[in-house]
């Protein structure tokens, strides 16, 4: 951020990546990407080109300063959208090219919930649109469906409470939009664990799009248009000039609001050298062809490598659950599969890579190595069996129905992040070895990644019945509803909220005060602040019910 760098730059020398302490430790190696996917006019390339590089010529400029249209301030242009550099000039254009439309005005209210600053807000809290309103998306379709995505440009054709549909500019067609919903994320920092944790403590909801006749160039990055008219007279930074005038997909499509003046282009001569400098260090074919090799070695080389097994096993041996039963459930598992893991898989996958990999030369081609390859073909027919047993006793325990407490949550994330990596082991391991093809191999490498996500959701601890020891089982299950709700609402998993224990320890002893909220064990004044409204109606409303008779 801007407002840090009298703080960084006691550190760097600039703000850039390629100033960052751990690259100026390594020797890069660079590729150059060549084929351009948005253009395919070879002047306007060029012209680009030469911009990016500070290198533009008077020719082309002219060239590029041909498409001015000086009747733009009396003809407005249908259908284009306007990249300029001030967010005053945008709101401004929004404003009065929705003034000149004709219809009713209708106004759309954001439904807010929970803890969202207004400076966060993704759109404005009120949308004010009307029918022929020029509308760009912000936000990709989270359904899934992908009808929509972050800078799709439509127009809105019809209104109605809370029904707005649109055409989309592209390819025309009709669509209903709903509402999208945003989240005030937060982190926090488990002490216990040295872990950053993610909670969301509000809800934004509103539809997910604003007026688009206009737009900064800021905003613009990583958009495309097939119609574009770009203001940079008032350009302010380095760089802007490019993406403002990269984001148009032809020379034909784009219109110059002023002309283009030398002054307008600005760039940073840290970002010119470092890129002439990465060309420089493209490799040859055969520094290119020594790198794939090493990369096939370290591909063996990480198969074998089981510490991040290690370090989650170490961080959850020794956990106590607040039921019995998981406890011996858990003792249960460690006890099958701790020698296994430790001995069986950690000790010899490092022994291998110490004793068999370490010890030959990664510039040979390994799918030249028989001998080595008959080696990883013996060491498979070991592994897999291991492994094998060691996944179905995570999995035994996984599939068990535990009390949904925090405690529970962090093991099962852990565990499930273990089963995952081994998933994905055993997938390798069972690769077959002799008829070895790295690209082969990467393929199996990346499916199952995909099938098992390395680094998984959090885990939604599935929930037990309704403990029969608690006196007040009515007020528990009121309990129990109420925060499944708010999970709901907040987009979060339950224990986040308030766990089991908590829940318990309130229907056993229902307070009759905030104050008795607060000290009830696993409450805490925090939560008693946040949620004590809430959970003060059920206990009375339960409470008012049990003293009619």
């Amino acid at each position: 951020a801007h407002d840090a760098w009298h703080i960084l730059k006691e550190y760097y020398l600039s703000p850039y990546f390629f100033d960052s302490q751990i690259l100026k430790s390594i020797s890069l190696t660079s590729f150059e990407l060549k084929k351009v996917y948005r253009q395919s006019d070879p002047l306007f390339i060029e012209i680009l080109n030469r911009i990016r590089e500070n290198d533009l010529t008077p020719a082309l400029l002219d060239q590029l300063n041909s498409h001015f249209d000086p009747s733009l301030n009396d003809v407005w242009k249908d259908e284009y959208i306007t990249l300029t550099t001030h967010n005053n000039l945008v709101t401004q254009i929004n404003k009065d090219c929705l003034e000149k439309l004709d219809g009713d005005l209708h106004s759309f209210s954001a439904k807010i919930t929970g803890d969202f600053p207004k400076d966060a807000y993704p759109v404005d809290e009120v949308l004010q649109l009307k029918v022929g309103a020029q509308v760009m998306f912000i936000k990709n379709d989270s359904s899934g469906k992908k009808q929509y995505y972050n800078g799709k440009a439509a127009k809105i054709v019809s209104i109605a409470k809370d029904r707005i549909s649109v055409q989309f500019l592209d390819d025309s067609a009709h669509f209903e939009v709903e509402r999208e919903e945003w989240q005030n994320l937060k982190y926090n920092l488990d002490q216990e664990e040295n872990k950053i944790e993610e909670v969301n403590t509000g809800v934004f909801s509103q539809y997910p799009f604003k007026l688009a006749w206009a737009i900064t160039i800021h905003k613009s990055q990583g958009l495309t248009f097939e119609k574009a008219i770009v203001d940079i007279s008032a350009s302010f930074t380095h760089g802007q000039a490019y993406v403002a005038l990269s984001r148009c997909k032809s020379l034909a499509g784009l219109i110059l609001k002023s002309p283009v003046k030398m002054e307008n282009i600005i760039t940073d001569k840290r970002i010119i050298g470092f890129t002439k400098n990465a060309v420089s260090q493209i490799p040859t074919d055969q520094s290119l062809a020594l790198y794939i090799k090493k990369y096939t070695w370290d591909l063996v080389d990480d198969l074998f490598d089981f510490s991040s097994l290690k370090e989650n096993w170490e961080s959850i041996k020794d956990v106590k659950f607040s039921a019995f039963d998981e406890n011996a459930a858990f003792k249960a598992m460690t006890t099958n599969i701790s020698d296994v893991l430790n001995a069986g898989l950690i000790s010899v996958g490092a022994k291998f890579r110490s004793q068999e990999i370490a010890k030959i030369s990664k510039e040979t081609n390994l799918a030249d190595e028989e001998l080595f390859l008959n080696r990883l073909e013996k060491a498979a027919n070991y592994f897999v069996p291991k492994i094998n047993q060691v996944i179905s006793e995570i999995t035994k325990f996984t599939s068990l129905k535990l009390l949904a407490d925090e405690k529970s949550e962090k093991t099962l994330s852990v565990l499930i992040s273990s089963l995952n990596t081994l998933n994905v082991k055993l997938s390798l391991f069972s690769y077959t070895w002799n008829d070895f093809n790295r690209e082969n191999y990467t393929k199996i490498f990346l499916a199952a990644s995909n099938k098992y996500d390395l680094t998984p959701k959090k885990t939604f601890v599935s929930k037990i019945e309704i403990p029969k020891e608690i006196t007040n089982q009515k007020l528990y299950k009121s309990l129990i509803d109420w925060r499944n709700e708010l999970s709901k609402k907040r987009n979060v998993p339950e224990h986040t909220i308030l766990s089991d224990v908590a829940l318990i320890n309130i229907a056993s002893k229902p307070p009759k005060t905030t104050d008795q909220l607060a000290s009830i064990r696993g409450v805490g004044i925090g939560n008693a602040v946040d949620l004590g409204g809430d959970i003060m109606k059920i206990v009375n409303s339960f409470m008012g019910a049990s003293t009619l008779f």
